[in-house]
């Protein structure tokens, strides 16, 4: 079908915006939008300063020059564009309203060339599309720690310390701001389930406080604050938790750089600190950012990201024997199919390398059915579905029966419920499933956040707990931390587990009370 072409342009409305996504689909006129089902995402990168310093961002929407006409049965050049924009900002995220116009082509019934439209361009001061000061109310997040304690960036601030006792307790080492013979950690078992309990901490060396060992028999994980008897160090209000058994590591992340925001290292490391992450795989659509967030410090493992045909493949390869773990494809957001031809040579730099590609699924170009077809073409590379499928069940229902026709097909589980989770696990075992969030795209309290993200339903903590009970021991090392580690070749053991050790390692998994 003939295409046609929108531009749709945005301007920021303050200098900490990171990121801005541009939500559309199309409609005949008289329709409402089904926006579960249909919508499509592009990224809208920043191209030049318009107004008062303001920055400017600009999208080409591809679209049909006619769709299908429900009143004549047959095909129209005329009907309705629907777009809404989604705003990442300093920890929040924001949308503007939806907006709906009419489109005309001037394709009417014949086959005409691909245009650019006049028509959806809209610059300050006009009402036709949103621009930067014309946007909703922020979400809540995550507000700085009680006491006004340091800024953000948590990992490896507590951790196990030591091996388990004799006796099975075990120690907690805290490496925070807080100083001083009053320090006390203040802890409960499980998300809170039971009444919190105080225990003090011991200073063993200077900015290393250590408790005397707890007694975790029974349960799967610690959540802790700690305090000097003044202040608070509670993770900037979401906590910190401590995983019994298991070091888990979240195989989707996103980070922009090393400063602050939603999209900041500091606001990733508070989140995965408070979800007991010790480690993730990280990608971003720079990939020189993407260094250099790796650079500032241990524990994210990154992605070499693709644009087919802007992306050299020279770069690849060199990315790749030089640190970066494996590629990561967007087909929404950058607007290709998921098994354009043009993928091909990454795909074969992948092969040589030994290191998986991890590719957004969701309805639209990165259907499961293309990324299929792109396994299927390369069957020596491992290719991991991220959100197993973004989108209504029965996708995620295609990717599950293609990980049958397919071995080198794997589901990351990020947006998914915890049941889904188990289904998908004994459908095709937990080496072929491996856990991932998309953090912190809901800045610091991304595995916390009231109300809740996973659907609207659950939160990533209170789901996990609930998965490693279903699950079981054995099949939950493999799903939280197993499979990423194997897929990623993840050698190196950054993390929690001994920060008053000089080689960190996984908390002894097998002594776990992960049942």
């Amino acid at each position: 079908m003939d295409a046609y072409e929108v531009e749709k342009e945005y301007w920021d409305d303050g200098p900490e915006i990171e990121a801005v996504n541009i939500h559309y689909l199309w409609t005949p006129v008289g329709e409402d939008p089904e926006w579960e089902t249909h919508r499509v995402t592009r990224f809208m990168p920043p191209s030049r300063a318009e107004g008062a310093g303001r920055r400017h961002r600009s999208r080409t929407l591809r679209i049909p020059a006619r769709i299908p006409d429900p009143a004549s049965g047959g095909l129209t050049d005329r009907f309705l564009l629907h777009h809404y924009f989604e705003i990442f900002e300093h920890g929040r995220r924001r949308y503007s309203p939806r907006y709906t116009e009419e489109i005309t082509t001037g394709a009417g019934g014949g086959t005409g060339p691909r245009r650019r439209s006049g028509a959806g361009r809209a610059r300050p001061g006009t009402r036709r599309a949103p621009v930067g000061f014309d946007i909703g109310a922020l979400e809540s997040g995550a507000g700085p720690g009680v006491g006004g304690v340091g800024a953000l960036g948590a990992l490896g601030t507590l951790g196990w310390y030591g091996p388990p006792e004799p006796g099975g307790g075990r120690r907690i080492a805290y490496r925070g701001p807080l100083r001083g013979d009053a320090l006390r950690l203040h802890f409960g078992y499980d998300g809170w389930k039971e009444p919190g309990r105080d225990t003090p901490l011991e200073t063993v060396e200077d900015g290393l406080a250590v408790t005397a060992p707890l007694d975790v028999d029974g349960h799967l994980t610690v959540e802790a604050c700690v305090t000097d008897g003044g202040s608070w160090d509670n993770n900037h209000g979401v906590d910190y938790r401590l995983w019994i058994g298991v070091d888990p590591v979240d195989g989707h992340l996103h980070a922009s750089g090393t400063g602050q925001g939603a999209f900041g290292r500091p606001s990733l490391e508070v989140a995965m600190a408070s979800a007991g992450m010790v480690a993730g795989v990280v990608s971003w659509f720079d990939n020189t950012a993407t260094e250099r967030l790796v650079r500032a410090g241990a524990g994210l493992y990154p992605l070499v990201w693709v644009a087919p045909g802007a992306t050299p493949v020279e770069e690849v390869a060199d990315r790749l024997a030089d640190g970066f773990v494996g590629i990561k494809l967007h087909p929404t957001l950058d607007g290709y199919p998921g098994d354009d031809p043009a993928l091909d040579p990454y795909l074969e730099v992948a092969a040589a390398a030994g290191r998986p590609v991890a590719v957004h699924s969701a309805p639209g170009d990165a259907d499961p059915n293309h990324i299929r077809r792109l396994a299927e073409r390369h069957p020596s590379v491992p290719v991991i579905l991220y959100h197993t499928y973004l989108g209504p069940a029965e996708g995620r229902r295609r990717a599950v029966k293609y990980l049958g026709e397919h071995p080198n097909l794997y589901l990351e589980t990020s947006w998914c419920r915890w049941k889904a989770v188990v289904r998908f696990v004994e459908a095709v075992g937990p080496e072929r499933v491996l856990f991932g969030s998309d953090a912190s795209v809901d800045g610091p309290a991304h595995y916390r956040r009231q109300p809740p993200n996973v659907e609207g339903a659950e939160t990533y903590n209170d789901g996990l707990l609930a998965l490693v009970r279903a699950l079981g021991p054995e099949a939950a090392r493999t799903v939280l931390a197993g499979t990423t580690r194997r897929l990623f070749r993840l050698d190196k053991e950054p993390g929690q587990s001994n920060p008053g050790q000089s080689n960190p390692g996984q908390s002894n998994p097998g002594q776990s009370n992960v049942a």
